[in-house]
């Protein structure tokens, strides 16, 4: 592809683009399917196998790392484990929000169009099996662009590319082998010795924050507000995250009352982006706020700025 989020090969599909990402949002959750996958990250590339199973209204996804540390990572029921398997040490966190390895998508993808433009611009074959290019384009500079390659017959991501605002490849998955299956097992996410999930707190009413995010950028909004203990330590730290409904940012306030600093180092801290995660951190009062996710350096910096004691109003 000669733009990477223009034209592709010439277009026979009869469907829309959000109709592609609509089947495609039902069918993550619904099929069993599996196959080898290779992620580039920070300039990393790393391949692994997939698993998808699904029964009866409920799902596991699963990844098998290929190259060391070896390791198995599944998704399930609102938490996550990683199994390392030279130590048989399982770590386990909770998710309040599931979120798949491979694409994210809201519920409804009307919920999308006020902030890209999506669209199907061409055919190709992914794994040697046929494929919708289907672009989603950002009307704004506060939010990536992407490219899906969706298998035409089951609607499933075969390739996902993120560009950052010169067109350049932050992030990227591409299936080398995929196929679908009439079920696939469920492992036991229990084996090992499992770390205790004691500082995985359930979400808390958005209200109960001590903070408050002004002008937040159009499209984004709350999910869910947590606190949890630092480090095993008596001090809380509140976790909101948003979204965009494929960008994700969480914005962190650390309860540690911060020791008097001179003007000049009390100023917010960028952090370089590893990737497509962007970094920002400032402090406010006696609190430091990081923000950070997979958008833009403006992105993260508003809503940091955007921030406000919730007493302080």
């Amino acid at each position: 592809m000669a733009d990477p989020l223009g034209q592709s090969n010439p277009i026979s599909a009869q469907i829309t683009g959000k109709q592609a990402l609509q089947k495609m949002a039902k069918a993550l959750h619904n099929l069993n399917y599996q196959g080898t996958v290779a992620f580039l990250r920070n300039g990393k590339l790393e391949p692994m196998k997939y698993f998808h199973a699904s029964h009866n209204g409920l799902e596991q996804e699963r990844l098998l790392s290929l190259n060391s540390p070896l390791r198995e990572i599944v998704r399930e029921h609102g938490k996550i484990s990683c199994l390392y398997k030279q130590t048989q040490q399982r770590k386990v966190d909770s998710r309040p929000l599931d979120r798949s390895f491979l694409v994210d998508l809201p519920e409804t993808i009307d919920e999308l169009d006020d902030t890209y433009a999506i669209n199907i611009v061409g055919e190709e074959n992914i794994a040697m099996l046929p494929a919708y290019v289907i672009t989603l384009r950002p009307k704004d500079a506060l939010r990536y662009g992407r490219t899906l390659w969706v298998e035409k017959q089951h609607f499933l991501p075969l390739q996902a590319i993120v560009y950052g605002p010169a067109d350049e490849t932050l992030e990227q998955l591409v299936f080398t082998d995929f196929s679908v299956q009439e079920s696939l097992p469920f492992v036991d996410s229990q084996a090992g010795n499992p770390s205790p999930l004691a500082n995985n707190p359930a979400p808390l009413p958005l209200t109960e924050a001590n903070f408050i995010i002004n002008n937040l950028p159009a499209g984004f909004h709350e999910l869910f507000f947590t606190r949890r203990l630092m480090h095993n330590e008596a001090r809380p730290v509140d976790h909101m995250l948003l979204s965009d409904g494929l960008a994700w940012i969480s914005v962190y306030m650390e309860y540690k009352k911060l020791p008097p600093m001179p003007t000049a180092t009390a100023e917010p801290k960028i952090v370089p982006a590893v990737g497509a995660i962007n970094f920002f951190s400032r402090p406010l009062g006696d609190y430091e706020f990081t923000v950070m996710g997979d958008a833009p350096r403006a992105t993260v910096e508003t809503i940091a700025q955007g921030i406000q004691l919730r007493n302080s109003q």
